[in-house]
């Protein structure tokens, strides 16, 4: 969560400048649906940022509407390496 405010506040108060933020959100010209270590997307009007990690862990920003979500998971499907729950 708070990486996902610090890109939707454009890095202010952060060590990250906005500088920064504004390179990684920015298409590449290789990928127009991805900037450094983010997805890019629009949605109904709306610039989107998502940033996809391993066990389906999830950040969306939508900068527009002051949104950020998170998602934490374990999927074991798509973990290989975990044969087994963490927890019984």
């Amino acid at each position: 969560m708070k990486l996902g405010e610090l890109y939707l506040n454009d890095g202010a108060g952060r060590a990250d400048p906005a500088e920064w933020v504004k390179q990684v959100t920015t298409p590449s010209e290789l990928q127009p649906q991805y900037g450094l270590m983010w997805w890019l997307y629009t949605w109904n009007g709306y610039r989107v940022y998502a940033a996809r990690g391993s066990a389906d862990h999830l950040i969306v920003l939508v900068p527009d509407q002051k949104s950020v979500t998170t998602i934490t998971s374990a999927s074991l499907r798509n973990t290989p390496w975990m044969t087994k729950p963490c927890f019984p």
